[in-house]
């Protein structure tokens, strides 16, 4: 005996019981409409009670919060960068349990092909002396080293880093993603 798929009508009424999640669903007469309320009421008994206050602005706005938090996420790995790098020149301090790691050794290649490319670091001092450089020598080997050693702590951090941008997300799009978004809004409303 063959079994017949299901005719139009027959797969209708499957997709009216069973509405397919992802906030749309199925009327009367077949359209499919969206419903944006169901994918909240989808996630709230899911979620556990003291979490529903953190969650429910960012199903209200994701768009707003994911940008917050990449925004965070990258403040957060650029300020410690710079911070360290020009805390441990001026210092003329490495912390040793750092300076002789992988990451370390790492990041002199990557920032030491980096700064070459620019023309920021020269082998010898002639490239200084032309202007066309700004380290060469034992002082361009210590500012990479420098560097590299920033990068390798701001790399470490990156628990800490993620903690702190999750947490700051929901204040950071409600005080900078949001109205930033509104007023280019309203500038390309007044111009259209």
């Amino acid at each position: 005996m063959q079994c017949k798929p299901p005719g139009p009508s027959r797969a209708l009424k499957l997709l009216r019981r069973n509405p397919p999640r992802g906030g749309l669903s199925l009327s009367r007469r077949g359209s499919l409409h969206n419903n944006p309320g169901q994918s909240q009421e989808r996630f709230g008994p899911t979620v556990p009670r003291f979490l529903r206050p953190l969650v429910a602005p960012v199903m209200s706005a994701p768009v707003s919060h994911v940008t917050a938090f990449l925004i965070l996420h990258e403040i957060t790995a650029v300020v410690p960068l710079v911070g360290l790098a020009v805390g441990f020149h001026y210092a003329d301090w490495l912390p040793p349990w750092v300076a002789e790691g992988e990451w370390v050794r790492q990041g002199i290649e990557k920032f030491g092909r980096y700064f070459r490319r620019k023309g920021w670091l020269s082998e010898d001092g002639s490239q200084v002396l032309q202007g066309k450089a700004i380290w060469s020598g034992d002082n361009g080997v210590r500012v990479v080293v420098e560097v590299a050693t920033a990068w390798a702590v701001t790399k470490a951090l990156l628990p800490i880093r993620l903690a702190v941008s999750v947490w700051c997300t929901p204040w950071f799009a409600r005080v900078a993603v949001l109205p930033v978004g509104r007023a280019t809004r309203r500038i390309f409303n007044r111009s259209l």
